[in-house]
Order: C-alpha cells, then sequence, then structure tokens
C-alpha cells in the first residue's frame, strides 16, 4: 500500500477500478487476516481513494466481501466515508 503513490505516478493511469474489499477484517470468518482491524481498512482506503484523486485518475469503487453482520455496514460505510472526505478535501 505504501508504494501506490509512487506506481501511480510512475504508470499512466487514466481509470481505476477499487476492489474495496472488507474481507480482511480481522472477525471475518471467511478471509480475516489477524491485525487488520477496522482502523487499518479505513487507512487503506483513505490511502487509495486520495492517490487516485490527487491525480486525476477515475474511479470506480466496488463494495465487496464481509461475512460479519453486525459490522459489515459499517465497514463499508467507512469507505463511504474515506471517498466524501477526499471529494470535500480535493475539491
Amino acid at each position: 500500500l505504501d508504494r501506490l503513490p509512487a506506481f501511480l505516478d510512475r504508470h499512466a493511469i487514466t481509470d481505476a477500478v477499487y476492489l474495496a474489499g472488507v474481507d480482511p477484517y480481522e472477525h471475518d470468518p471467511v478471509g480475516g487476516v489477524a491485525g487488520m482491524s477496522a482502523e487499518a481498512l479505513r487507512g487503506r482506503d483513505d490511502v487509495v481513494v486520495a492517490s487516485l484523486n490527487a491525480r486525476g485518475i477515475a474511479s470506480v469503487v466496488n463494495f465487496a466481501g464481509g461475512y460479519v453482520p453486525d459490522q459489515v455496514v459499517a465497514l463499508h460505510g467507512a469507505t463511504i466515508e474515506a471517498i466524501r472526505r477526499s471529494w470535500t478535501t480535493e475539491r
């Protein structure tokens, strides 16, 4: 993730699809990754969305995964918040 900005700078990318999956969430029974907290997912979303927007890269966000019923809406909602923050900061 820390390599994303440099990668985007090296390549002439005009469009991107961001698969904002929450399967890595540490409490997800299907794909959970130890230490991947809700805060870590928010950080990931902030970096990806801000990196794309800062470079004027048109993007589509696809929400995916999430098998923790009582938390999946909040996890995806955090991605929406990252998009909102980036739009209000960049515009």
